[in-house]
């Protein structure tokens, strides 16, 4: 796992405010293992990121955390999602579903998979809909992370 998610522990945990005593006492950690999480040098469990995150108030963290790790089976599974203002999240996930449903996208799915198979003519399509269906989810994401 990337170095950088301690530093995302340890700047997620001074923009809320908190020492890293208080911290690792909440998080049910010691201090050393905290700042060991924070240089980078350990890496912190599941369960140390979810509390982080709800201590911290910072659902983006556990998203970077997860991403982290699916880096390292792929890259591109799990999408970047940006920070954004809560209405620009919105817009963009609602527009984004609107443009799937007026271009009956739905609908062109099914026809695909009506047969249980993806020929070679029909993979562009596919494909271009599967694109069309991360972005989506990338803006449900961000969405998310509020």
């Amino acid at each position: 796992m990337p170095n950088d998610i301690g530093n995302l522990c340890l700047t997620a945990r001074k923009e809320a405010g908190i020492s890293r005593e208080s911290a690792a006492e909440r998080l049910y950690i010691s201090v050393t293992t905290l700042q060991a999480i924070e240089r980078g040098e350990r890496h912190p469990q599941p369960a140390v990121i979810g509390r982080m995150t709800d201590l911290y108030l910072k659902p983006m963290l556990a998203l970077q955390y997860v991403r982290a790790c699916a880096a390292e089976v792929g890259p591109g599974i799990i999408p970047d999602v940006e920070e954004r203002p809560l209405a620009l999240s919105v817009m963009q996930l609602v527009n984004r579903i609107y443009r799937f449903a007026d271009a009956h996208k739905d609908r062109q799915l099914m026809q695909i998979a009506e047969d249980g198979v993806i020929d070679e003519t029909e993979r562009p399509e596919y494909e271009s809909i599967v694109d069309d269906l991360g972005g989506i989810i990338q803006a449900a994401l961000e969405l998310r992370c509020h």
